[in-house]
């Protein structure tokens, strides 16, 4: 029982079967990723990456407005390159449109001297890469032409870029892919779909239990019962609760 999604290893509990999933689904253009909120779809994710050699980036789309510009698009893609530019930095020079400042790395999205998406990731094709879109529907509105766009190009040209796209909102998710679209580029392609389901009430007591013994709290079967079934099988909140408990502050 831990704050915040796992970071890596196989400590996960219970979703050895979605992890597989996701390694397998690497191994293809695209991958989805559908739950509710704090259903443990960044965990799944983290502990999949943690499994491939790969550059990974994880895009937080959270932190796109509705009507986002070009310039907050590109800003979130600078920010992943940032954060692993000691994997990326090789690639990245003599790429027109990106410049690399210090500890950053900053993409020129307008002008002559711009990159464009496509460009980008055909030079990380260069290298085995992984492209996490966390919240991908957030991606809707005024460029989701631009981002599909360029997805449906590394689908068909890049043969080492993957993208993973998660989202708690599946149908908007979908909506963004144009799964029933005849106009998306991403209509009809094939991509790995897995999706997070509510542990089980028995899966629950279980987690509780294996989290209260990991912390060395001792904890009445009565009060992990009830969190259980106030909870309802979401491990966010599963987690949330655990911990209010052992730091006292709960039933």
């Amino acid at each position: 029982m831990t704050r915040g999604p796992r970071a890596g290893g196989r400590d996960l509990f219970d979703r050895d079967s979605e992890v597989s999933q996701v390694v397998e689904g690497l191994g293809h253009p695209l991958t989805v990723i559908s739950g509710i909120r704090r259903i443990g779809k960044i965990s799944v994710l983290n502990v999949a990456l943690s499994e491939v050699n790969a550059v990974t980036l994880i895009i937080d789309c959270r932190r796109l407005r509705p009507n986002y510009s070009r310039a907050e698009l590109y800003s979130l893609f600078s920010e992943a390159l940032s954060s692993r530019l000691d994997r990326v930095v090789d690639l990245l020079r003599g790429l027109r449109g990106a410049s690399i400042m210090g500890s950053g790395v900053e993409l020129r999205w307008r002008g002559r001297d711009s990159v464009s998406l496509a460009d980008l990731l055909d030079r990380l094709n260069s290298r085995r890469a992984v492209i996490a879109l966390d919240e991908a529907q957030r991606l809707r509105g005024p460029l989701s032409t631009e981002a599909r766009d360029a997805i449906a190009h590394a689908y068909d040209y890049d043969r080492n870029v993957s993208f993973v796209l998660t989202g708690s909102e599946a149908g908007l998710l979908y909506d963004f892919i144009g799964l029933e679209d005849e106009s998306s580029p991403l209509y009809g392609r094939y991509f790995r779909d897995v999706r997070l389901e509510r542990f089980s009430r028995g899966q629950s007591v279980e987690f509780l239990r294996r989290g209260f013994n990991e912390l060395g709290v001792e904890v009445s079967d009565d009060v992990i019962e009830g969190i259980a079934e106030y909870f309802d099988g979401i491990p966010g909140w599963l987690t949330f609760a655990g911990l209010r408990v052992a730091e006292g502050r709960g039933p």
